[in-house]
């Protein structure tokens, strides 16, 4: 996984566990926690530097 924000700078993102196997038909979880500025945020989870999956998000301070 790897997160940048709005500059293109990498956010340090942590996980609570260093891996998930699923059982078929069961979802897996993971829990990632960093510390992101206001503005937009990427998330990117892929594998062999292709990407598999990109999450955008707005970070709103209220």
């Amino acid at each position: 996984m790897v997160a940048t924000g709005e500059l293109g700078r990498t956010i340090a993102l942590t996980a609570d566990v260093a891996s998930v196997t699923p059982q078929p038909g069961h979802d897996g979880v993971l829990h990632l926690a960093g510390t992101f500025d206001a503005g937009h945020s990427t998330l990117t989870w892929g594998n062999a530097s292709k990407a598999l999956a990109t999450w955008d998000f707005e970070v709103e301070l209220d």
